[in-house]
């Protein structure tokens, strides 16, 4: 079930869909939400804000879920999914169930300075990152997790088919 602020009953946009962005802090309150209405986007997010499903928002947060295992030892076994926009986030975080064990983190990078150094360094060594974003949104990523990579901390796997249409 979608929460209250993104339903609608047919395959057009709600007049306005309110999402809330995340730091690599975790939520970040006094942020403004990223705004859409019609399905576009009114004003581009701050620098270093993202898109998080509940997974994504407590690995941002270092919270824990509610056995008190870290989040960050989940996503290390699921893997974490990057998406570029807000429908393709919307999609791919609504597309399974909160109850599916082995659902990946999804975040969401609604614009070209949402992806940084402090965001990249919150993915745990071990884990198995999923890009479906664009050539341009990839290269950015993995410049910033180069070191990690090079040393087999995390992998990096590409998904050629961007959630939204072809990348």
């Amino acid at each position: 079930m979608l929460p209250p602020h993104l339903c609608w009953t047919d395959d057009r946009w709600p007049a306005r869909a309110f999402f809330p962005l995340y730091s690599a802090r975790g939520f970040e309150g006094g942020a403004s939400p990223l705004i859409l209405e019609e399905g576009r986007q009114l004003q581009p997010p701050g620098e270093g804000l993202v898109l998080a499903d509940s997974l994504g928002g407590l690995l941002l947060s270092g919270g824990a879920l509610a056995d008190e295992t870290a989040a960050a030892d989940l996503v290390r076994e699921v893997g974490v999914l990057l998406v570029e926009g807000a429908g393709p986030f919307l999609r791919a975080a609504t597309e399974r169930s909160d109850a599916d064990e082995a659902a990946p983190c999804v975040l969401g990078l609604p614009g070209p300075l949402s992806w940084t150094q402090e965001i990249a360094d919150r993915i745990p060594d071990g884990t198995t990152v999923a890009l479906a974003v664009s050539t341009g949104t990839e290269r950015r990523i993995l410049a910033t997790v180069a070191d990690r990579l090079r040393a087999g901390r995390i992998k990096a796997i590409r998904i050629r088919e961007h959630l939204g249409g072809a990348v």
